[in-house]
């Protein structure tokens, strides 16, 4: 970074960093920009949940880190540099298409994994505002440590998930999948 910054020619060398899983996509078509722009670079991507992330920032594991949740410790020097629309989707065949309570969340079974609880905090709070809702009391069918098992595993219609548009938006089995709509009919960004 500081040597872009200088205007050095040929930046080279290992970049350290790490993302959540479900940004994973979208942060690997930016690097492969870059890594044309300045062949000379090399990355080192890890897929972790934030709070790994943020821990192994500040023992300086990782050069950068984004992460789904701000952090609020003075430590890091952060920047919001990309808005997401999250959504909720189950297979096609899913009953009902709308999700108007909270209650309704608890009756759906979900696949889990890392991203899950924020992103799910994030839908959440957008639909139906400042809410105590216990994540702890929803149907979990799954957890899994991969964003492509989630997407396969509803396909496979084993239950439904939270995860950003665009980790579906582009994908072979988008086809198969509906997105579930909440109260507000503003996405989720």
């Amino acid at each position: 970074v500081e040597s872009m910054a200088q205007g050095v020619s040929q930046v080279h060398g290992w970049l350290k960093l790490a993302t959540p899983g479900s940004f994973g996509g979208i942060l690997l078509q930016h690097l492969s920009h870059l890594q044309v722009q300045y062949p000379l670079l090399q990355f080192s991507v890890h897929y972790q949940p934030n709070e790994v992330i943020l821990r192994d920032l500040y023992e300086g594991r990782l050069d950068v880190g984004f992460v789904t949740e701000e952090s609020h410790d003075e430590s890091f020097c952060s920047e919001k540099i990309l808005e997401e629309e999250v959504v909720i989707f189950a297979h096609q065949d899913h009953a009902d298409c709308t999700i108007n309570t909270k209650g309704a969340i608890c009756a759906l079974p979900f696949i889990d994994y890392p991203d899950r609880r924020q992103l799910l905090e994030n839908w959440l709070s957008h639909h139906f505002g400042k809410h105590n809702f216990n994540q702890d009391q929803m149907q979990f069918k799954y957890f899994v440590n991969n964003l492509e098992a989630v997407i396969q595993l509803v396909a496979k219609q084993q239950g439904c998930s939270v995860i950003p548009l665009s980790a579906i938006d582009s994908h072979a089995l988008k086809n198969e999948l509906v997105i579930l709509k909440g109260p507000r009919p503003d996405p989720l960004k």
